[in-house]
This record gives C-alpha cells, structure tokens and sequence, in this order.
C-alpha cells in the first residue's frame, strides 16, 4: 500500500515488519513527497493522480515508481513510501493509502515464497 496520509503532522508512520523479516524495531515511512492531501480531512476523495511503477520482486528493500499529478508534476516513489502486507503500523493513530499491488504476483507472496524456499534448501 502507498502511504498516501499520515495523521502525524510531518507525514511519518511506524510499521513493524516481524513477520517478514523478524526485526522486531520500528521501521518509519513517508507520505509521498508533495502530495498535498496532508491535512485534508478526506484525502481520497481529492487524489486525483496517476500512479505508474515497476512490477512486483523479490526484493522487501525496493520499489520504484512515479506518480504523476493532474498538474503534470511527477514524484518519485520509493520503499520509504511502501507499506507491506504483513507489516503492522504502530505509534500512529491514522494513515490512508492506495493498494499498489493485488492478486497472486504481490511483492510479499512472491518474497515469502523466495523466504519459504530458501530455508528449506
């Protein structure tokens, strides 16, 4: 999911990612980068950009992409944007996203089935 909203005020949110990587520490991710819909009361309901990125890999540290606001603004997309199924999102009451990633080739099934066959060689 792309973190589109945060309700922390500088547009950060706190996920655990034990059950992908069994790291136990906090991890922090970022609203997308000159997205104004921080503050809005219902942010979906004025997102209006077109979200363009690469295809589900192995890879939990990368993701790559752009989205392109109706002005023609691109911005960069990037891990620090990305929460993951699995992850739970903690010491933040409120964050709103967009599923970048759905159906049997999402970038967690195919990393945990890289994980699941790796330990059993």
């Amino acid at each position: 999911m792309l973190l589109l909203y945060s309700s922390d005020q500088r547009g950060v949110c706190y996920i655990e990612t034990a059950n992908l990587d069994g790291e136990t520490n906090l991890k922090q991710r970022q609203v997308v980068s000159d997205l104004p819909l921080q503050g809005v009361e219902s942010p979906l309901e004025s997102f209006h950009s077109r979200i363009e990125c690469e295809n589900p890999n192995n890879d939990l540290s990368r993701f790559r992409g752009y989205m392109e606001h109706p002005s023609g603004l691109r911005v960069g997309l990037h891990n620090n944007n990305l929460l993951l199924r699995s992850c739970t999102v903690r010491n933040t009451e409120t964050v709103v996203g967009i599923v970048v990633y759905a159906g049997e080739s999402k970038h967690t099934l195919r990393v945990n089935t890289l994980l699941t066959l790796g330990s059993a060689l």
